[in-house]
């Protein structure tokens, strides 16, 4: 059996399954599939769910006022978040995540793929376990049109307290 690593930050999922991961340990596919489905199982059972969709456009640059710079969305984490799963409607760079070095890292639009980030709730249900994917967008160069995203947040409803969950 492989060990459990000490830390995730993001993890690309493909239609077939998990096909990579971002700044962490090697990742065991029984870790991902067994403790963290088990923590969003145990969430979704003692606290209920709260989920929320949405279809986000990402203007070009020559769009932008320039006082707004060519972020589309500033360095932040899914806060009370538990796992968001993003598709990338466009073949548009612009997703970035921030490794443990505080490096941005490219994370381009890969066919028939979701990105997986996990968002605050679920790093404090883990005890630190799966670090909060700290991400940012660019918006696109002038001339490629804009970038479409469309997120799903997964959460734990407001109005319940979460206690984390204990870890074999």
């Amino acid at each position: 059996m492989k060990s459990m690593p000490q830390r995730v930050n993001g993890v690309v999922i493909g239609l077939n399954g998990v096909t990579g991961t971002f700044n962490a340990s090697p990742l065991s596919h029984t870790w991902h599939s067994g403790h963290v489905a088990n923590a969003v199982r145990t969430v979704s059972r003692k606290f209920g769910q709260q989920q929320r969709g949405k279809l986000i456009k990402y203007p070009v640059v020559d769009e932008l006022d320039p006082s707004d710079g060519t972020h589309g969305a500033g360095p932040h984490h899914d806060t009370a978040s538990l796992l968001t799963i993003l598709f990338q409607a466009t073949d548009h760079p612009g997703l970035q995540v921030q490794n443990q070095h505080g490096q941005w890292i490219d994370a381009a639009p890969i066919p028939d793929t979701f990105v997986v980030n996990i968002g605050t709730g679920l790093e404090y249900l883990v005890q630190g376990i799966a670090t909060a994917t700290t991400h940012q967008v660019i918006s696109p160069p002038v001339g490629t049109g804009p970038r479409y995203s469309v997120p799903f947040f997964f959460g734990a409803r407001l109005d319940r307290q979460l206690r984390p969950v204990d870890i074999p």
